[in-house]
């Protein structure tokens, strides 16, 4: 007769004929007979191969076994090193056991040991199954996976990864900052330029270079040779050569700059690069006069003779070259004979610095013949009512008919107009215009008219500006934007224009900052926001101020306002209060609205947030005996822009449920719950 194969715990009945096992099964895979005992599956839950990144891996092996608790000595996992541990049950028949943050390591055979009870006739019953456990390292630099900055480095580890900010960058890997290595308070990885060098910051790094008058890579610099200067030492200097004996010559390192002693002779330049060559004849203008047929050529030169590449030259307009002699440090002659109308033409004068190019100073001579004008006058200024006289000179070897115009009229003698005649010497006549009583129509050009030449001289009636059409716009909340037209300038030159606003056209004029201006618009700054202003104008030349214009009433632009005041709450009930405020006290214009926030103190939920019109609010569906934060915003709209406030806020606390309405509210959701029956139950999953 056989032994029984069924489970010792008293829940199994053996039948005796044919040695079968009956029991009330547990749960609907469970055996009570030892024989048909198996270890169904054996498996991590998840994905496998197991992926180690940076996350913390956890795998919960789980082990299904067909037979109760009550009938087990042990359910056992054994690692690949045959140590083991316990495993835990989760539900009947499953078991789980969780190996924490795996690694490639951890790789290798796992076995689920399930361990019966045993029964007097036999010793202990045992099953295992085994799973061939992977985990694979991932390299979350290269699968970007990584949460690195951009100036960093990553580099894969075992089961996660490192950043480390690059060269140049500061910060944990994740967060990296550019480091400004020329910063003065810069501690570490700072720059190592030379003290004659200027350091850039860029991205990462930095650059040296040389300030001007060094040269060098930036890191050592080296101050520039006698005769260099600039950036790297790359310009020749080009100052004059010093004095004999004294060295008191020196080109500045950084831009060549000369600085010499310019005693020697006047105008002189101690910068070959500014020669300058100026040609004049004397005399001036060069007259037909009979017998007398020499002028002599003088060149002023601004160098002197040892800084020049001698001789220094005059050029006829026919194209000869003659030498000039110096008569004095600065000063070449030359005498021409013989000079006639037929001479006439562009005489050159060249000199060269040494080592530089030549450099040319021109004349056009133009021999006045017989009834040629030699001069006009200046032009004349007069006012209106004033008595003003203009000359005009005329080559004549006899008398000439010398002549007038305004216009296309001749001028003759009368109450308005004198005309007078005389000699000034033998070969020089002079002509004077006398206008008398001036009024703006006599300003212009008179022309004189002589034998065979006319020339201008100008009348100029200077008058008080007049100007027009000031407008007013408004820039921004404390500036308007005024402008004018000068209608008339006087003739002068431009009118300085002073601009006075007022908040009151019969008011005080304030002068606004920045003037008087001579332009023909300003910025009137310093005003307070949304408020109207008058604008004045009055320009002034030498004669006098013209007339005042008043521009038209003008606002400045709204601004933010400040904040609302004295935020309170009223009618706190459990669930509800109302929040009121007073307005701001500087609104710089209408207030649009204000803005309402409502959140909870303990998680920071927002539970109301609207816009409103008025000062209160009303704020519904709280918590009974619960703090909350309310936050309120006054804006203004201006351009379709909100200006807001700084916010005020305060923390209100609903009230305490009264104790019959907490018990009501209590009954309420006891109600409300779903009832459970002694069958229900809830298996939760074992998680990472």
């Amino acid at each position: 007769m056989s032994d029984c194969t069924c489970v010792s715990s008293g829940n199994a009945v053996c039948n005796k004929a044919n040695g079968s096992c009956t029991c009330n099964k547990q749960f609907s895979e469970a055996t009570c007979d030892k024989a048909m005992i198996a270890i169904s599956t054996f498996e991590p839950l998840g994905a496998a191969p197991i992926r180690d990144d940076s996350s913390v891996n956890d795998v919960n092996m789980r082990c299904h076994v067909n037979i109760a608790e009550t009938d087990l000595r042990s359910v056992d996992i054994i690692f690949p090193d045959n140590s083991q541990n316990a495993m835990t049950k989760v539900q009947e028949g499953v078991w789980e056991y969780t190996l924490q943050d795996v690694h490639p390591i951890n790789s290798g055979v796992y076995t689920c040991h399930a361990t019966a009870n045993p029964i007097p006739s036999d010793g202990v019953f045992d099953i295992r199954r085994t799973f061939n456990l992977t985990v694979t390292d991932v390299n979350e630099c290269d699968e970007d996976l990584d949460n690195c900055h951009v100036n960093a480095t990553c580099t894969n580890g075992i089961g996660g990864f490192t950043c480390m900010c690059v060269n140049g960058f500061t910060g944990n890997g994740v967060q990296c900052a550019d480091i400004n290595e020329c910063d003065p308070s810069c501690s570490i990885n700072c720059d190592t330029c030379h003290t004659d060098a200027t350091c850039t910051n860029t991205i990462g790094s930095y650059t040296c270079a040389c300030n001007a008058g060094y040269s060098g890579n930036g890191v050592t610099c080296q101050e520039c040779v006698e005769g260099k200067y600039g950036f790297n030492c790359a310009e020749n200097c080009t100052c004059v050569d010093p004095m004999p004996g004294p060295n008191d010559v020196m080109c500045r390192k950084s831009d060549g700059f000369c600085e010499c002693n310019k005693a020697e002779f006047i105008g002189k330049t101690c910068e070959k690069r500014n020669l300058t060559v100026t040609l004049m004849p004397d005399p001036n203008p060069v007259l037909n006069r009979p017998g007398i047929d020499n002028i002599t050529w003088r060149c002023m030169v601004n160098l002197h003779s040892r800084d020049l590449v001698l001789p220094v030259t005059i050029t006829y307009p026919n194209g000869s070259i003659w030498p000039m002699n110096m008569s004095e440090e600065g000063l070449y002659e030359r005498i021409q004979s013989g000079v006639t109308p037929n001479d006439n033409g562009r005489y050159t004068c060249t000199a060269a610095a040494v080592g530089m190019d030549p450099v040319t100073g021109h004349f056009d001579l133009d021999v006045l013949i017989d009834g040629r004008i030699i001069s006009v006058s200046d032009p004349v200024e007069g006012e209106v009512g004033d008595t003003v006289r203009i000359n005009c000179t005329v080559y004549a070897r006899s008398d000439v008919d010398i002549a007038w115009y305004f216009g296309n009229n001749q001028i003759i003698d009368d109450a308005k107009y004198a005309i007078t005649k005389m000699s000034l010497g033998d070969f020089e006549q002079i002509s004077y215009l006398t206008v008398h009583n001036l009024i703006a129509t006599d300003n212009g050009s008179y022309v004189c008219s002589a034998t065979d030449d006319t020339r201008g001289a100008l009348i100029v009636l200077i008058e008080r500006p007049v100007i027009g059409n000031v407008e007013i716009s408004a820039v921004s909340f404390d500036q308007l934007r005024v402008s004018w037209d000068i209608t008339f300038d006087g003739n002068l030159p431009p009118p300085i224009c002073h601009v006075n606003y007022s908040s009151t056209s019969t008011g005080l004029f304030l002068s606004s900052p920045g003037s008087p201006v001579t332009d023909v618009s300003h910025i009137v700054t310093d005003l307070q926001p949304y408020t109207e202003y008058y604008v004045r104008v009055q320009c002034t030349n030498k004669v006098g101020s013209s007339n005042i214009l008043l521009g038209g009433l003008q606002r400045t632009l709204k601004t933010n306002p400040s904040e609302p005041r004295n935020l309170a709450a009223g009618d706190i009930q459990p669930d509800r209060f109302n929040v009121m405020w007073n307005e701001p006290a500087m609104t710089n214009g209408p207030i649009d609205g204000y803005k309402v926030n409502v959140t909870r103190q303990s998680d920071g939920a927002i539970i109301k947030m609207d816009q409103v019109l008025g000062r209160s609010f009303p704020v519904e569906g709280l918590t009974a005996y619960t703090e909350y934060t309310v936050v309120v915003i006054a804006f203004n709209t201006e351009g379709g822009q909100d200006l807001a406030s700084n916010p005020t806020q305060r923390i209100f606390k609903t009230s305490q449920e009264s104790e019959a309405a907490l018990y009501r509210m209590i009954c309420l959701n006891y109600d409300s719950f779903p009832k459970a029956s002694h069958h229900d139950k809830t298996w939760l999953r074992h998680g990472k």
